[in-house]
């Protein structure tokens, strides 16, 4: 999901938006803080259908 190989803000690009969205819920699902509560099943809820694991994987 790269367009450059440089650094663009997000607000100049929806695919870097969209990009930035999916590896914030991932990061939520993986690793919860209690101030977050509110995204910590956005990945399960929105994004897992579309992940062939299912489930966001730790690196």
């Amino acid at each position: 999901m790269i367009e450059d190989p440089v650094h663009t803000d997000s607000s100049a690009s929806q695919l870097i938006q969209i990009a930035d969205h999916v590896a914030w819920s991932a990061n939520a699902a993986l690793s919860p803080i209690k101030a977050h509560d509110f995204a910590h099943r956005w990945y399960d809820t929105h994004l897992s259908l579309r992940d062939p694991h299912r489930r966001p994987q730790a690196i």
